[in-house]
Parts: structure tokens; sequence; C-alpha cells
């Protein structure tokens, strides 16, 4: 029965739809005194919305859609690792400490010493490109959550819009990774950078905020995972690393998909300290070099 004194509002638009004050009100009468008020007011605003206002669905749909697609993608990584090693902590638990420890030592001084390089980087990059110093973009993280990854930005501003064209060129046959040798979106500056390894310097941030690690596979974006098969899930059993040992494995050649994964779970399931030091030290002459990101993986894929 309706509450006394409450009447259901009137059609007054030309098209017979209730007008939105009235309905607001009304709902407001019938639910006075009750828990949670404002939510059911809330929820008439937003029914009222999507009614008159079309584009606002569509607007409200899409972060919940993509926030659906990235929880189903994590919940299978989860489920992937759990299936293949049998729980979802690989390491035990004193051999995080000891990792988290020297991250973030380490990464702390490399922030102090690299500081002046900061900005001479920032300069170069705004002078020849203009756009943002840094690039932004989602990756995942230890068991598969979402993080946001920073770089000096070595692309021309409007990269992203570009790649389209160039997925025809990409030397991997399948999604699960996308990597030009000589890619012509890259700037002057940024040939260089990449050269040098510069441009991951920024990732000591992530370092210091617990998503990344000094050593470890390298983090992927969220559409390759979504193509991952079999132990390669395992690659995100640890948290991701500014560098790892594939990166420092002394091949001037590109290696195939199939290698670096081993590489990345041969570090996982065969880690010490010894291996762990073997490869920040071969990681500084490995950049003096110029043996950078661009020149990691040998066009070798398997047929999709």
């Amino acid at each position: 029965m309706p509450a006394q004194g409450s009447r259901r509002p009137s059609h007054d638009r030309a098209d017979g739809s209730t007008n939105g004050s009235a309905l607001v009100e009304w709902v407001r009468a019938r639910m006075r005194g009750r828990e949670n008020v404002g939510r059911v007011e809330e929820l008439g605003r937003v029914a009222l919305a999507w009614v008159h206002d079309p584009d606002a669905r569509q607007r409200d749909e899409q972060p919940r859609n993509a926030d659906a697609t990235q929880e189903a993608l994590t919940a299978r990584v989860h489920a992937e690792i759990r299936r293949q090693v049998g729980s979802e902590q690989v390491w035990p638990a004193w051999r995080v400490r000891v990792k988290r420890l020297v991250d973030v030592v380490a990464a702390s001084l490399g922030l102090i010493i690299s500081a002046p390089l900061w900005l001479l980087i920032a300069l170069a990059i705004r002078l020849e490109s203009g756009g943002p110093v840094l690039f932004r973009q989602v990756r995942l993280d230890h068991l598969g959550r979402p993080f946001t990854i920073l770089k000096f930005r070595t692309m021309k501003p409007d990269a992203d819009r570009e790649k389209v064209q160039f997925i025809g060129a990409n030397p991997y046959r399948g999604p699960r990774l996308f990597k030009l040798p000589d890619d012509p979106r890259v700037t002057r500056v940024g040939r260089w950078l990449r050269r040098t390894s510069l441009d991951e310097l920024p990732q000591l941030v992530n370092v210091l905020r617990g998503e990344m690690s000094l050593v470890g596979p390298r983090p992927p974006v969220p559409e390759e995972v979504e193509h991952y098969h079999g132990p390669e899930f395992l690659r995100l059993a640890v948290r991701p690393g500014i560098t790892g040992r594939w990166q420092v494995s002394g091949r001037s050649s590109i290696l195939p998909f199939d290698q670096v994964v081993q590489l990345d779970l041969d570090y996982i399931f065969r880690w010490s300290v010894l291996t762990e030091l073997q490869i920040l030290f071969r990681t500084v002459p490995a950049v003096l070099k110029g043996h950078g990101a661009a020149r990691t993986f040998r066009v070798k894929e398997r047929p999709a």
C-alpha cells in the first residue's frame, strides 16, 4: 500500500514519461524514515539519466565492462598459477622480504644518483618532440594485477594511434608480443634512450611503490596475457622487473618468445642471491654497451 500522503506522480511530459524531479520527490516521500534513503535517491537519479540521456548509459557501461574484463583476467592468472605450482606463492616469505629490502635500498640510491640525468633527458624529449616527458601504460604485476608503468617517452606523442599501421610488420606471429626491431615511431632521442635502456629509469618509482622489482620478468600488457597459455602464466608468479635474465643473456640477436619464457622461469625457480647480484652487475655493462631492449628478441616465433 502506498504511504499516506504520497501519490504516484502524474505523467506530465508530452511523450508520457515521468517528470524527473517529481519521481525523485515521490521516492523520497515513500522511503522517508527508512534506511539507505541516500542510496535509493542515487539509484533514481541514475535510472533517470539512463532513460533521458542515452550517452550516459554508454559512459556508465564502459568502465564497468573494462573492470569486469580485468577482474576476469586477474582471476584467470591466479587460477593458472595455482593449477601449475599448487600455490600462488612460489617463493618463501624470507626470500620475498630480502628481495624487497634490496629493491628499496637500491632504487632509492638510484633515484638520488640519477636525478641530474632525469632533468637532461626531460629537456631533450621536450625540445625534440614536445608532448609529455613520461610514457604511462597499464601493465600487469605480480599475480596479474594492473598497475601503471612509467618510462621516458621514446616515441612520437601519437604513437598509439599509429600502432595499427605496423601490426603487419610485427615479427611475432600472434598477439602475445608486439615489438618492432626498427620502429619508425621512435624519435631520435628515444632511439638513444632505448639503446642505453635509460628510458627505463622512471621505473625506479614503480619499484619503490612495490609494483616492480629491480630484477624479474618484464611486465606484460593485459592484451598479451589474454593469449598466454601453459607455463607462460608463471612469468606473473613474482614481481616484474626492470632487468632480467634475458636482458643480460649476451645475445645480440632477437630471441623467440618461448626462449624468453624459459629464461624467466629459470630465474624464478632457480633463484639465488648470487644470481640476483650477477644480473644486477651484468646489467651495467649491457647498458653501457648499448644492448638495450630494442634488440632483445629474435624472429623465430612458432606459427600461430
